[in-house]
């Protein structure tokens, strides 16, 4: 049986929008789902992260886990943060933690690294328009998040 898909997108003009932009996402997202974020070198996925880890209550600082594979943050609700540009291929240890954590919200940059996929997951891919335009599309199934509490599409996240 399929299941009805929610697909939004979103411009952004500045790292400052992105980062609201992933607040206002925030309020939509329902743990535990893995957040796939995936676009090129630059392209904001991290402002995103940050957006997103604000909107679930995180305060500190978010910094890409390039070099380490994964921060973890609590807020509302327990954030992991990870990136898997320097994997090759899958890695069982931070699939199976995907599986683990079952109240996360778990960011994961670089997803097309990974071979394996938790059946709840949202997927963010950006796109670069010029060098400060990004464009942002959602995809989910529409039963790992509260789609009223999405931002307008029509309107600037600011």
């Amino acid at each position: 049986m399929s299941h009805p898909v929610v697909r939004r997108q979103w411009r952004t003009r500045s790292e400052e929008e992105t980062i609201e932009l992933g607040r206002r996402l925030a309020a939509a997202l329902r743990p535990p789902l893995w957040v796939g974020l995936s676009g090129p070198m630059g392209a904001g996925k991290t402002r995103l992260a940050q957006g997103l880890a604000q909107g679930l209550g995180y305060q500190g600082r978010v910094r890409s886990p390039t070099f380490i594979l994964e921060n973890r943050y609590r807020g509302d609700v327990s954030i992991l943060h990870q990136d898997l540009y320097r994997l090759d291929g899958g890695d069982e240890s931070i699939e199976a933690g995907w599986a683990e954590n079952r109240d996360a919200i778990i960011l994961v940059e670089w997803p097309e690294r990974a071979e394996d996929f938790p059946d709840r997951q949202l997927r963010l891919s950006v796109v670069v328009v010029d060098d400060s335009t990004r464009e942002f599309k959602l995809e989910c199934e529409a039963d790992f998040l509260d789609e009223s509490m999405l931002p307008d599409e029509e309107s600037p996240p600011l």
